[in-house]
């Protein structure tokens, strides 16, 4: 989880991070609010918010380190307040992100109902207040053994803005091993995708075999990793707003952990972890070698991935991989970026740790430390800024006050907006821009495209014949 790597020694190289005035943010601290777990007892909040929606207007958390059950969401409308996922039964739940409707996803327990002895299994799951959970389908060599005797490892972690893609992980059985103990389940911790299809449900696409077909950046190339790439465990982190990247990190054979992205179904690492650093018989290091590893954790609203790595002699680099396959090196460890350029670090204004921001910058969510008596903690906390504007589902197109202007070989967007994304007939993104880009037309074919503009009142789509 997130927190547990901002504890790394912190090392300033590369590029200048812009630092932003937060004067114009109200910061809202929910360290005070309380929740009771299945017995009834009552506890503090803890845990940070994980996401926040790209519009806004939502925000989900968890607490996945002392691992109280404590789950809970926001909602813009209501700003000063969170609310609980307080179910009867069972204790174990998360809530990782939230899609701009609301639509949140995570992990919840299944008992079978036929067996009240039977244990409790934890699946990825959907949640809305008002019709509760949903399991998303799973594959048949599910692990249920790993999915009772391990928390917050089956989740569905991520979703894009409109919530028709969901990408998560979890165990999956690839046999079983005699051992003088017994049978020894053999299993891997796995990415997996479910997209909606035209009927409203969610279909599964197993995403364990992408490493036969995997790529390694390396000094400026992508080049093609032979045999030498595989994972028994993989973590997604995030999913970009149009669902086509994921970010995250998959282990290596030496322990540590690779930095990747899954760009249009391939695996790309962009650190190769090796097994240790080479050194001359006088103690002179002769090669440097990625142990420790790293992670790929947000993805920003231009598809930008923000991460970091650390060298076999502990030095962290922070970094931005950009959708044109540039490395470039930041000073900071970035947590996010908005639409217009603006970047933000761990520590942003009165909000000590910051996990992730709104596609206007607009709303910056993450946690403070409390303090829990036996030790300290985290409880969730935003920045909002002053200007927010709840933006209304279903708002009538024509009171978004934006419109587009072809003048020769240009697309112009006018008013004021988040992002403006173009897509070809059949649904395929073609360009995606933030306030002021200029979408360029010479270089795509004739034919019909579609032009959809997020701002904070809602969404508006134009449709142009080139």
């Amino acid at each position: 989880m997130m927190k547990k790597f901002l504890l790394l020694t912190l090392c300033g190289i590369g590029a200048a991070v812009h630092a932003q005035n937060f004067d114009a943010y109200k910061f809202y601290d929910f360290s005070e609010s309380t929740w009771q777990d299945c017995y009834g007892d009552e506890y503090p909040a803890i845990g940070d918010f994980y996401h926040v929606s790209s519009n806004g207007r939502f925000a989900v958390g968890c607490d996945d380190n002392i691992g109280t059950g404590c789950c809970f969401f926001w909602d813009a409308a209501d700003p000063e307040g969170i609310s609980f996922i307080n179910e009867a039964d069972f204790n174990r739940y998360t809530l990782r992100d939230v899609s701009n409707s609301g639509l949140m996803v995570g992990s919840f327990e299944i008992r079978d109902e036929e067996d009240p002895e039977s244990p409790v299994v934890v699946y990825p799951g959907i949640y809305t207040p008002e019709d509760g959970w949903k399991a998303l389908p799973v594959p048949e060599d599910y692990s249920e053994y790993y999915a009772v005797n391990t928390d917050f490892l089956n989740d569905a972690r991520a979703i894009s803005a409109d919530g028709s893609v969901i990408a998560g992980h979890f165990y999956v059985t690839r046999g079983y091993k005699d051992t003088p103990f017994g049978l020894l389940e053999r299993v891997v911790h796995a990415p997996a995708l479910w997209k909606r299809n035209a009927e409203g449900e969610y279909e599964l696409t197993m995403l364990d075999q992408i490493y036969k077909n995997s790529k390694l950046y390396d000094n400026g190339e992508l080049k093609t990793v032979e045999d030498s790439v595989n994972f028994t465990t993989f973590m997604v982190y995030d999913i970009s707003d149009d669902g086509t990247l994921i970010c995250g990190m998959n282990e290596a054979g030496s322990g540590g952990f690779n930095p990747v992205i899954i760009r249009d179904g391939q695996l790309i690492q962009l650190f190769e972890c090796g097994n240790e650093a080479e050194y001359d018989d006088d103690g002179n290091l002769i090669a440097e070698v990625n142990f420790n590893g790293g992670i790929c954790g947000t993805i920003d609203a231009h598809n930008n991935v923000y991460g970091y790595y650390q060298t076999a002699t502990l030095e962290n680099k922070y970094f931005m991989y950009t959708p044109d396959d540039e490395m470039v090196f930041l000073d900071d460890f970035i947590l996010c970026g908005d639409a217009f350029g603006n970047k933000y670090k761990q520590s942003n204004g009165s909000l000590p740790y910051t996990r992730a921001c709104s596609d206007d910058g607009k709303v910056l969510v993450g946690g403070v430390v409390i303090s829990l008596g036996y030790g300290v903690g985290e409880a969730p906390a935003l920045l909002l800024a002053d200007d927010y504007q709840v933006g209304v589902q279903g708002v009538n197109p024509d009171a978004v006050e934006v419109d587009i202007d072809i003048k020769g070989q240009h697309l112009f967007v006018n008013g004021r907006y988040s992002t403006a994304t173009l897509y070809d007939a059949a649904g395929h993104q073609v360009a995606r821009g933030g306030q002021g880009y200029v979408f360029a037309l010479s270089n795509i074919p004739a034919g019909t495209y579609i032009v959809r503009v997020v701002t904070a009142e809602g969404e508006k789509s134009f449709k142009f014949v080139r």
